[in-house]
């Protein structure tokens, strides 16, 4: 099976268990009797970012597609798990301000309509990036990286220098 579907895969199953681990949080713990505080919060994201990234990270180095970087990355910085979290654990949408969002701060407004256009902008900037910045190889491995087109480049080299004399 190709690297890329495999870590493909494996990035949509840790969105699942990412966002089940938000919905015990939010969903089972405020029930038990969890009060907001922005110290615990501000821990808990900077952890729950670093799981992100470690993931996305792994799978990169496991598939060796900077394409598949891009998409991870962009899936994650936009904040499109929150939409599969309401989507599928918590079953439906908030209605109201997205408080809890960096863009709230920043904007003093932000709801479900402008998650979905950010993630949908973000989601087609990075398809975007990766069909305008395609690969000249057919390998794995950036071009400059790869032994195989530095090696076609050499015998290039070899064979003009050579047509010359």
């Amino acid at each position: 099976m190709n690297k890329i579907v495999v870590a493909l895969v494996l990035f949509f199953a840790a969105v699942l268990m990412l966002t089940y681990m938000d919905w015990v949080v939010n969903g089972l713990l405020y029930a038990y009797g969890l009060q907001f505080n922005m110290a615990w919060f501000e821990r808990y994201s900077f952890g729950y970012f670093l799981l992100w990234q470690f993931t996305i990270f792994t799978l990169t180095y496991l598939s060796t597609s900077w394409r598949l970087l891009v998409f991870m990355e962009a899936f994650v910085l936009s904040s499109t798990q929150d939409l599969f979290y309401f989507g599928v654990w918590n079953g439906g949408f908030p209605v109201g301000e997205w408080t809890w969002m960096p863009m709230y701060q920043t904007l003093g407004f932000y709801n479900t309509a402008f998650q979905v256009c950010l993630s949908a902008t973000s989601m087609l900037t990075a398809v975007t990036v990766v069909v305008l910045l395609k690969k000249r190889c057919r390998c794995y491995y950036p071009d400059s990286a790869c032994w195989r087109c530095r090696a076609k480049t050499v015998l290039r080299l070899i064979k003009k220098r050579a047509s010359f004399n």
